[in-house]
C-alpha cells in the first residue's frame, strides 16, 4: 500500500508520466488543429501522421521513441500542406532500411520544423518531391546506417542553425535535382565511417547536383572523415539535375579528412554535367588533410578567403577566377596559362596554387 501511495504521489506531482501510445496521440493530432505532445516517454509502435494545416508542439520533457528494429518513421508528413512541427527529442532504434527514417516529408509543401533532437534512425530527416521546407534549430545525431539527412527532388530548402553531428555517412546530402538551397549557420561535424576493407565516407555538407545554393552565416564544417563541403556532379543530368550557382558568404572549414571545399564533376562518368557559377567570400579553411580547395568548374569568383595549414589548392577552370580585396587571389584562364597569382593569403600550405587544365 505504501509503495502504491508513493507512486500515486509522484504521478500527481508530475515526476512520473504515463505516456500515451501512438494510437492515442494520433487521435488527438487528428482531432485538433494544434496539439501539444505531453511530457513523458512515448513509445511508438507506428508512425504519427501529420496532415495539412496541423501544428504540433511538444512539452519540454516529451520524448518520442521508436525501439530497436522499428521499421517505420516516427513522424510522417505525406501529401500535406502548411504543417508546423515544434519537435521534441526523438530516439529511433532503427532498422537497416530507409523506412526507419525519423521524419519523412513526401510530396508536401510549406513544412516547417523547429528545434528538437533527432537521434539514430536510418536517416534523421528525409525529404522527397516537396517544396518550401524550413528547418530551424534542429539537431540531428548518429544515424545508424545512412546519410544523416537527405533531400531529393525538392525546391526551396532552408537549414537555419541546423546541426548534423556524428552520422554514419554524410551529415546532409542533397542527392539529386534540388533547386534553391539555403544553409545559414549551424554545425556539420564528425560525420563519416571507415570500412574494414578500406575507404572512408562522410562529407559534412554534400550538395550533390543542386542549383541556386547559398551558404552563409559561417556554418562550421569540421572533423568529417571525407570532404568538408562538396558540390560534385557524379551522374548525367536528366533526373539527377544540373549544377548552377553556388554562392558562399561566410564558411568555416576545419580538419576535414579530404578536400575542405570541393567543386567539380566526375570525369569517369560520361555525360556528367560540369558545375558552373561559383563564388566564395569569407571562407576560412584550416588543418586540412588534403586540398584546402579543389575547384574545377566554369566561372569562379573567390575573395577574402584564408587557407591555413592546408596541403595545397587546385584550380582548373575555363573562365577567369577573380579576386577582390586581401585574401585569396587566383586568376587562371585558357588565354593566360602562365599567369601567377597575386595578393594571396596561403599560410603554411606547402604545395599551394597548383594549376592545371585538361582539354576535354
Amino acid at each position: 500500500m505504501m509503495k502504491f501511495l508513493a507512486i500515486l504521489f509522484l504521478l500527481l506531482a508530475g515526476k512520473i508520466v504515463l505516456a500515451d501510445d501512438a494510437a492515442t496521440l494520433q487521435r488527438r493530432i487528428d482531432s485538433q488543429s494544434s496539439f501539444t505532445i505531453p511530457a513523458g516517454r512515448h513509445v511508438l509502435d507506428r508512425p504519427l501522421y501529420v496532415r495539412s494545416g496541423k501544428k504540433l508542439f511538444a512539452h519540454k520533457d516529451a520524448v518520442l521513441v521508436v525501439e530497436k528494429g522499428g521499421n517505420y518513421p516516427a513522424i510522417y508528413v505525406l501529401h500535406a500542406q502548411n504543417v508546423e512541427l515544434n519537435l521534441p527529442r526523438i530516439e529511433h532504434g532503427g532498422a537497416e532500411t530507409g523506412n526507419s527514417t525519423i521524419i519523412c516529408i513526401f510530396h508536401s509543401e510549406n513544412v516547417t520544423l523547429h528545434g528538437g533532437q533527432l537521434i539514430g534512425g536510418f536517416t534523421a530527416i528525409f525529404g522527397s518531391a516537396s517544396k518550401n521546407i524550413l528547418i530551424n534549430g534542429t539537431e540531428t545525431r548518429q544515424s545508424l546506417t545512412s546519410y544523416g539527412n537527405e533531400f531529393q527532388d525538392c525546391e526551396n530548402i532552408s537549414l537555419i542553425d541546423f546541426k548534423a553531428i556524428g552520422h554514419r555517412c554524410d551529415g546532409v546530402r542533397f542527392l539529386k535535382n534540388n533547386r534553391g538551397v539555403l544553409i545559414r549557420g549551424g554545425e556539420y561535424r564528425s560525420n563519416g565511417s571507415r570500412f574494414p576493407a578500406g575507404g572512408v565516407i562522410g562529407v559534412g555538407i554534400h550538395l550533390g547536383q543542386s542549383q541556386n545554393v547559398v551558404l552563409e552565416g559561417r556554418p562550421i564544417v569540421a572533423g568529417n572523415l571525407g570532404n568538408g563541403v562538396c558540390w560534385k556532379a557524379s551522374y548525367p543530368p536528366g533526373e539527377f539535375g544540373t549544377m548552377k550557382n553556388l554562392t558562399i558568404d561566410g564558411l568555416v572549414l576545419d580538419g576535414n579528412g579530404a578536400n575542405q571545399l570541393e567543386v567539380r564533376w566526375n570525369w569517369d562518368t560520361p555525360g556528367t554535367v560540369r558545375p558552373r557559377g561559383f563564388s566564395a567570400r569569407n571562407v576560412v579553411a584550416r588543418n586540412g588533410r588534403e586540398n584546402g580547395m579543389y575547384l574545377d568548374c566554369d566561372g569562379i569568383d573567390v575573395a577574402e578567403c584564408c587557407f591555413v595549414d592546408c596541403d595545397r589548392l587546385i584550380v582548373g577552370a575555363d573562365n577567369v577566377v577573380r579576386q577582390a580585396a586581401a585574401g585569396i587571389g587566383i586568376v587562371y584562364s585558357r588565354n593566360k596559362p602562365n599567369w601567377q597569382p597575386t595578393n594571396t593569403d596561403f599560410v603554411r600550405c606547402p604545395n599551394s596554387v597548383v594549376f592545371y587544365r585538361v582539354d576535354r
